[in-house]
């Protein structure tokens, strides 16, 4: 079963491709009794714990490859506009790439991973094992005690 800090990040990565720093953005909302450094710790332990088990891919992603165009101009698309042009592909940018578990390791080494960046950024995706490890997981109290309901 995942622990608390594990299911939280687990429902973003069974959702969409987030990038790292939306990893610690979650952390930091659900851990707010934490210091900042601390909040860093953890997310940097349940990212490395999240891998190591399978549950995780780390991805680099170059967001211009579906948008084909800068994301600040892609910020003054309407929503239909975004949806359109995300539905193509400009092959003028790289494709996602897998990282290995060596070269995300050495990103999490790196105290930059968790900051937002531009148009290219490391973010992280569930595996199989990941979606179904955290649909068998009933939802973990955030003092560990396992529950079948939502916090209030």
């Amino acid at each position: 079963m995942l622990t608390f800090a594990e299911y939280e990040i687990m429902s973003l990565a069974t959702e969409d491709l987030y990038g790292m720093w939306e990893l610690l953005w979650r952390v930091n909302t659900s851990f707010r009794d934490k210091t900042p450094e601390e909040r860093v710790a953890l997310a940097d332990s349940v990212a490395r714990r999240l891998l190591a088990d399978g549950l995780i891919e780390i991805y680099r992603v170059d967001q211009r490859r579906r948008l084909g165009v800068p994301v600040s101009e892609s910020l003054k698309m309407s929503e239909k506009e975004r949806q359109e042009a995300s539905s193509r592909v400009d092959e003028r940018y790289p494709a996602d790439v897998l990282l290995s578990p060596e070269e995300v390791y050495e990103l999490l080494d790196d105290p930059g991973i968790w900051e937002p960046t531009g148009p290219v950024y490391v973010g992280f995706f569930a595996t199989d094992a990941g979606v179904e490890a955290y649909h068998a997981t009933p939802y973990p109290h955030p003092d560990g005690d396992f529950r079948l309901s939502e916090p209030l």
